[in-house]
């Protein structure tokens, strides 16, 4: 068993052992956010050769995703990942997820960190828009370039 002290200098955690508890706190600071916008994708990709990019220790997920199976238009600017604002998670849950996003001066990718699934539907500002299979089973729309903020709603029938 173990507890948390502080007092490491790099992560102000430092573990030991607990004679009366059973859990165990850690920090992970590599986690992806729920939805997040990226500006660098590989796509068309099949599953197998996801697997094997997704593993690869040259990948990055916080920088680039993969979109399995579709084609879609290619990033315009796939260096500007690191300088997009952050998107705002509105309502989640079960059946829906309500995402608004910044505007954008050229082509992007919302991820949502949700379990695929092809009867998921998508809507930007209203308007139907195609469901992207993205890395091991997560959702993703695709984005053109838009002055305005715009909300996504990823929603199961």
């Amino acid at each position: 068993f173990l507890t948390v002290d502080s007092g490491s200098e790099e992560s102000g955690l430092t573990l030991r052992e607990s004679p009366i508890g059973t859990l165990a706190l850690m920090e992970f600071k590599g986690g992806l956010p729920r939805a997040k916008l990226y500006s660098d994708w590989l796509n068309g990709i099949n599953s197998e050769t996801a697997r094997e990019i997704l593993f690869s220790p040259g990948f990055i997920p916080q920088i680039q995703i993969v979109i399995r199976g579709d084609n879609i238009p290619a990033p315009k600017r796939p260096a500007f990942t690191v300088k997009l604002s952050p998107v705002q998670l509105v309502a989640l849950d079960n059946s829906q997820a309500i995402i608004k996003i910044p505007a954008t001066d050229h082509n992007t990718i919302l991820l949502l960190n949700s379990t695929y699934d092809p009867k998921w539907q998508v809507a930007v500002s209203g308007q139907s828009a195609k469901l992207l299979h993205a890395n091991l089973d997560a959702c993703a729309v695709h984005l053109k370039a838009s002055d305005k903020e715009r909300t996504i709603v990823f929603q199961k029938p």
